[in-house]
Protein backbone atom coordinates (compact mmCIF):
# COMPACT_ATOMS: atom_id res chain seq x y z
CA UNK A 1 0.00 0.00 0.00
CA UNK A 2 2.93 2.32 0.69
CA UNK A 3 4.16 1.90 -2.89
CA UNK A 4 0.72 2.90 -4.18
CA UNK A 5 0.50 6.06 -2.10
CA UNK A 6 4.04 7.10 -3.08
CA UNK A 7 3.19 6.59 -6.76
CA UNK A 8 0.07 8.68 -6.36
CA UNK A 9 2.02 11.57 -4.86
CA UNK A 10 4.60 11.64 -7.64
CA UNK A 11 2.58 10.72 -10.71
CA UNK A 12 -0.99 11.75 -9.81
CA UNK A 13 -2.37 8.58 -11.37
CA UNK A 14 -5.76 7.12 -10.66
CA UNK A 15 -5.71 4.52 -7.84
CA UNK A 16 -6.76 1.67 -10.16
CA UNK A 17 -4.05 2.48 -12.70
CA UNK A 18 -1.48 2.71 -9.91
CA UNK A 19 -2.55 -0.69 -8.58
CA UNK A 20 -2.23 -2.21 -12.06
CA UNK A 21 1.26 -0.81 -12.53
CA UNK A 22 2.41 -1.68 -9.00
CA UNK A 23 0.86 -5.15 -8.97
CA UNK A 24 0.56 -6.28 -12.61
CA UNK A 25 -0.69 -9.76 -11.75
CA UNK A 26 -3.26 -8.67 -9.17
CA UNK A 27 -5.98 -8.14 -11.78
CA UNK A 28 -5.40 -11.60 -13.30
CA UNK A 29 -5.42 -13.16 -9.85
CA UNK A 30 -8.69 -11.48 -8.92
CA UNK A 31 -10.27 -12.62 -12.20
CA UNK A 32 -9.19 -16.21 -11.49
CA UNK A 33 -10.68 -16.02 -7.98
CA UNK A 34 -13.92 -14.64 -9.42
CA UNK A 35 -14.14 -17.49 -11.95
CA UNK A 36 -13.49 -20.03 -9.20
CA UNK A 37 -16.22 -18.54 -7.03
CA UNK A 38 -18.66 -18.64 -9.96
CA UNK A 39 -17.89 -22.34 -10.41
CA UNK A 40 -18.47 -22.97 -6.69
CA UNK A 41 -21.82 -21.18 -6.83
CA UNK A 42 -22.87 -23.18 -9.92
CA UNK A 43 -21.88 -26.43 -8.18
CA UNK A 44 -23.79 -25.48 -5.03
CA UNK A 45 -26.89 -24.54 -7.01
CA UNK A 46 -26.73 -27.79 -8.98
CA UNK A 47 -26.35 -29.89 -5.84
CA UNK A 48 -28.52 -27.81 -3.52
CA UNK A 49 -30.57 -29.50 -0.85
CA UNK A 50 -33.31 -27.66 0.95
CA UNK A 51 -33.51 -28.32 4.67
CA UNK A 52 -36.74 -27.32 6.35
CA UNK A 53 -37.13 -26.06 9.92
CA UNK A 54 -37.48 -29.63 11.26
CA UNK A 55 -34.17 -30.66 9.71
CA UNK A 56 -35.80 -32.77 6.99
CA UNK A 57 -33.99 -32.70 3.66
CA UNK A 58 -35.98 -31.82 0.57
CA UNK A 59 -34.58 -32.24 -2.94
Amino acid sequence: MLICSENLKHKQLSPSLTLQTSFPYLHQCLEAIERSLEEVVKFQQKNALLIDADGKVET
